[in-house]
């Protein structure tokens, strides 16, 4: 596919979902003019067409699944805000960010901490547009059953 199918799909997708500046408009308008001049397009009695049927399908999809993609501008603000909290409770410390994105367009975005004496995971995340902070315990015990069903739990590491 040429790549400039795919920015004029982008761009189309932007003008009707988010609107475009006049100098973007134009540039719209200049790159369908040129898809039409090398045959990609043609404008035909029900407007402009794509020539090849994978194309306007490929613009079909972009325009009607636009509004799930997340752009990139809102997932750096969601890293921006989960990191910007750990490192106010935490100033200076080392931090993980985890990125989930789900094909129905939700998101969970997570900045992880942990204490230096690894007994808490501090996290702060952005799920369905909600901020929550949370702090878990670790206490290096796991659970172990016997070969009668009975559950003991054993420390993986030297209490202090």
């Amino acid at each position: 596919m040429d790549k400039r199918i795919k920015k004029f799909a982008q761009m189309c997708a932007m003008s009707r979902h988010e609107g475009l500046s006049i100098p973007e408009h134009e540039k719209k308008i200049k790159l369908c003019n040129e898809l039409v001049v090398d045959g990609l397009m043609v404008n035909g009695e029900n407007g402009f067409t794509f020539t090849n049927e994978e194309d306007g399908e490929y613009f079909n999809d972009v325009i009607k699944n636009w509004k799930k993609q997340m752009p990139v501008k809102e997932l750096q603000e969601r890293i921006d805000l989960v990191k910007n909290d750990i490192l106010h409770r935490f100033p200076n410390c080392s931090y993980t960010i985890n990125i989930l994105l789900w094909d129905d367009g939700t998101s969970r975005v997570d900045c992880r901490h942990g204490n230096a004496d690894g007994t808490k995971i501090h996290i702060t995340s952005v799920y369905n547009n909600e901020v929550s902070y949370n702090e878990i315990d670790i206490d290096g015990r796991v659970m172990i059953k016997d070969e009668f069903g009975n559950e003991h739990y054993k420390y993986l590491v030297d209490k202090k």
